[in-house]
């Protein structure tokens, strides 16, 4: 029990390091500083830290990560004796990157555990962001899409298609579109009858 309150406030404290060291690029994605994090993760020297970024590269080629784009290099002025500069290797690292990092880490250290539970929990929220933000977009498509034949079945009734054609009107938008029926492009993406198209809109794939 006192081995896990000694080790619980490293935990905490490695978290909410990683956190402010949190930085966004223009676009709104989270990276981190290698040569910043490494300390934090139990890292004292950037040689020992390095060769944990070369696993976490390998790794990331392995899952068909491009590194290129996911441990970019760049340089940092690093403080010498003498109050002297010069400088050292750096990465700017993604999410992933991080993630991969942490994953490639030594295990015993319980910064890197504690990196591990982070990174976890980021990418997770990360994911539950952009599902809200493609069901956000999904439902704004229904909506036009929805006035959008509203127009139209007004339009065909005042051209003289009686309400119970609409339908079959209606119909002729997908044999246009997908040379089959509404119930034929829900069969083929497996959806049941009473399934709305405007809620699962994407491509259809037809052998």
């Amino acid at each position: 029990m006192s081995d896990d309150l000694t080790v619980q406030p490293i935990y905490r404290s490695t978290m909410e390091k990683l956190e402010a060291l949190r930085r966004k690029t223009q676009s709104g994605r989270d990276y981190w500083h290698a040569r910043e994090i490494g300390p934090v993760l139990g890292y004292p020297t950037w040689r020992e830290f390095e060769s944990v970024i070369v696993r976490a590269i390998a790794a990331a080629t392995g899952v068909e990560l491009d590194p290129a784009k996911h441990f970019v290099p760049t340089l940092k002025m690093l403080e010498v004796g003498g109050g002297g500069m010069r400088e050292g290797d750096d990465y700017f690292l993604s999410r992933p990157a991080a993630y991969l990092i942490a994953m490639n880490g030594d295990p015993s250290k319980p910064e890197i555990a504690a990196a591990q539970a982070y990174f976890t929990i980021q990418t997770r929220r990360m994911e539950l962001e952009d599902q809200k933000v493609r069901d956000e977009k999904r439902l704004e498509a229904r909506e036009k899409v929805t006035a959008a034949v509203k127009r139209v079945s007004g339009v065909a009734k005042a051209a003289g298609v009686r309400s119970e054609k609409q339908g079959i009107f209606h119909d002729q938008r997908w044999l246009g579109l997908y040379g089959k029926s509404a119930a034929d492009v829900k069969r083929d993406k497996g959806l049941k009858p009473d399934d709305n198209l405007f809620d699962r809109a994407g491509p259809l794939v037809v052998s």
